[in-house]
């Protein structure tokens, strides 16, 4: 999703000079603390909107996300800060699979016995779409402890085994790429800023 801007547009910008015309600095302040709270309702409001559409915990998009805040500076008439989300995919077994652990059966299974799931492995990456089977989807542990879903290939290692491909979800940064989300994002931190401003104002003006 590309960065987030949160502004503070010329009106509101005038009319904090306005009101303390002869404290700049706590002008300036006042500019800083509300766009720095803007931000963060953004990121706080983001991790809400993931967390209604996607089936996934709240650690485990903070284990596989990276926030960027690019704090309040003048950029032409207004003052602007910038939130951006980026990071990896992240794997499927972290939207709630079921079964959610492998099992061991002697039957045959996809042409293989031992270490295997007896059918797909499902998952609700997304809510409204439900559980979705993963073909020859099984569950499987490496011995560096990453548990993943998995599903052969026709492909081999080095050593002659199957290899295999894990099944992935989507990045954070993609599961805030659709308008709903952006525009909500946008408007509680507009709304924060409008509010903290208020409150920075009134916070000075009260003590001189």
């Amino acid at each position: 999703m590309p960065g987030i801007q949160i502004e503070i547009n010329q009106s509101q910008i005038d009319h904090v000079n306005k009101m303390l015309y002869t404290l700049p600095n706590q002008a300036k302040a006042v500019f800083r603390n509300s766009i720095n709270r803007g931000l963060v309702a953004a990121r706080t409001q983001a991790a809400k909107e993931i967390r209604e559409r996607y089936d996934i915990k709240t650690g485990n998009v903070k284990a596989n996300q990276t926030i960027r805040l690019k704090r309040a500076e003048q950029t032409g008439s207004d003052i602007v800060g910038e939130i951006s989300f980026s990071g990896t995919k992240i794997p499927l077994y972290k939207f709630h699979p079921s079964p959610s652990a492998r099992r061991y059966t002697n039957r045959y299974v996809n042409g293989v016995s031992g270490w295997r799931v007896t059918t797909a492995v499902s998952a609700a990456d997304i809510r409204e779409k439900g559980m979705v089977q993963r073909p020859k989807g099984f569950i499987a542990t490496f011995q560096s402890g990453h548990t993943g879903i998995f599903r052969r290939t026709s492909g081999k290692t080095s050593t002659g085994k199957t290899k295999l491909k894990e099944y992935w979800g989507p990045a954070v940064a993609d599961m805030l790429d659709y308008p709903e989300a952006r525009e909500s994002v946008q408007n509680r931190a507009s709304e924060m800023v409008a509010k903290r401003l208020d409150q920075e104002l009134y916070r000075v003006l009260s003590s001189l």
